[in-house]
């Protein structure tokens, strides 16, 4: 595999049984009733298989303890992955998956939740006051919950690989060499994303720089919000994390959108046009107060950021950090329009998005 790509795994949250208790009730049990019919015999067979696997991958399984609810442990992960990261999240995971499927803790209890704060290197005081906290990062985890019932997500292991050009999907458990296989795949095609550096893209990407450095490219639009189509919530596709990068609380919801081809020149312009939005919107923009509606353009490609609500002013900041994100995405490979929605879950305002190149068809 390149040693040019990295991955880093992200955790959602996802519930296969949302209605379980938070008290539990007992695993073994749970299982024979709820999988094997009451069947010993089948709960007896279903132990060997498992035993046997976890051998193969050193995992002692006890099928003894509880079976409960797991919210509150989809909400610490959730919580420190945010604030502490993806190194932090996996140690919690690993302590939450052992001490669950080996040692018959309770999936969620205080006791177990605390002892993965502390094998994570979390401070202790501030692990206590967040698992204390039980309304804390609930409303978005739940969110996220919903989120992934929206993406299709209806069985456990759901693993996304993100690629350069395309996202790869496994569902249910796979063996090592299909994981590794999948990864191959992607860090390939990275490799194979490279820039054209022909003498037509050069010119192209020259005269983009030119206009992008003479004079800012903010340019004034009468064009009502109501008259372009808003987004619709129920529809997502995957936010290549801008929405995380808007800050705490931000969720995106996509349509899918064209892409632009060829690459190489989709990603020159629109390198161009989001680093001089990330630029200006940092500096001699902020001379213009904020409002709730905002047309940027350079040449034919357009930009609306706007609010439905004449109340809601969208800060410079917004402006700002969506543009950065985006720009971070353009670099990783995704050359596309857009058209999003994000909310904000805790205060409900609502931002839409749409990226348009003028004349094109579908727009």
């Amino acid at each position: 595999m390149s040693k040019d790509v990295s991955f880093t795994v992200k955790f959602f949250p996802y519930q296969l049984y949302p209605e379980a208790s938070k008290e539990g009730e007992d695993k073994y049990e749970w299982y024979k009733k709820t999988k094997y019919n009451d069947s010993q015999d089948q709960m007896a067979k279903y132990i060997t298989l498992m035993t046997t696997y976890g051998n193969q991958a050193g995992i002692d399984f006890d099928f003894h303890g509880q079976v409960a609810n797991t919210l509150d442990a989809h909400r610490l992960i959730q919580h420190f992955q945010e604030h502490l990261g993806p190194d932090t999240a996996d140690k919690l995971v690993n302590s939450l998956y052992t001490q669950y499927f080996t040692q018959r803790a309770h999936p969620s209890a205080l006791e177990t939740l605390l002892r993965a704060t502390d094998a994570a290197g979390i401070d202790s005081a501030t692990a206590e006051a967040f698992v204390a906290d039980e309304s804390e990062g609930l409303p978005e985890t739940k969110l996220l919950m919903r989120e992934q019932a929206s993406n299709g997500v209806d069985s456990v292991p759901y693993v996304v690989v993100e690629g350069k050009r395309r996202d790869f999907t496994l569902v249910g458990a796979k063996e090592i060499r299909e994981y590794l296989k999948t990864l191959e795949a992607v860090a390939k095609e990275a490799s194979l994303l490279t820039f054209d550096t022909s003498g037509s893209v050069n010119a192209l990407a020259s005269k983009l720089t030119n206009r992008i450095d003479t004079h800012p490219f903010w340019v004034p639009d009468s064009t009502a919000a109501s008259d372009i189509s808003p987004s619709a919530l129920i529809l997502h596709r995957r936010s290549f994390k801008i929405a995380e990068a808007l800050g705490p609380g931000w969720v995106g919801h996509f349509i899918p959108s064209p892409a632009v081809y060829p690459i190489a020149i989709g990603a020159q312009i629109f390198g161009k046009f989001y680093g001089g939005i990330v630029h200006y919107a940092s500096s001699v923009w902020t001379a213009t107060a904020p409002t709730n509606f905002y047309a940027i353009s350079i040449g034919t490609i357009k930009l609306y950021i706007w609010s439905e609500d004449s109340a809601v002013q969208i800060g410079w900041d917004f402006v700002q950090s969506f543009a950065a994100a985006m720009l971070n995405a353009t670099q990783r490979g995704f050359v596309g329009l857009l058209d999003a929605t994000f909310v904000h879950v805790v205060s409900g305002v609502m931002v839409h998005v749409k990226l348009i190149i003028a004349g094109r068809a579908g727009n």
